[in-house]
């Protein structure tokens, strides 16, 4: 199944370095910005197969918590409103 791929969190700071590159590895990019050093550039074709119930395990093991909708898959690594 194909599932549409977001993240919760807007900024990267340096110390969140090895989550963008775990994330930048699924596609998305980012760019510096003077406020909290890099920001989430907005990726809106991002998405991701996942077949089975051990391959969506697997990338929670990986990527950490997530959120499952019927069509997306949301990486919750920080605070969402």
């Amino acid at each position: 199944m194909i599932f549409r791929l977001t993240i919760s969190g807007n900024f990267y700071p340096k110390d969140r370095e090895s989550e963008r590159e775990k994330l930048e590895k699924l596609g998305f990019t980012f760019k510096k910005s003077n406020y909290r050093e890099f920001i989430i550039e907005k990726n809106p074709g991002l998405e991701i197969e996942i077949n089975s119930i051990n391959e969506l395990m697997a990338f929670v093991h990986t990527y950490g918590e997530i959120i499952v909708k019927e069509n997306s898959i949301e990486i919750y690594d920080n605070h969402r409103e």
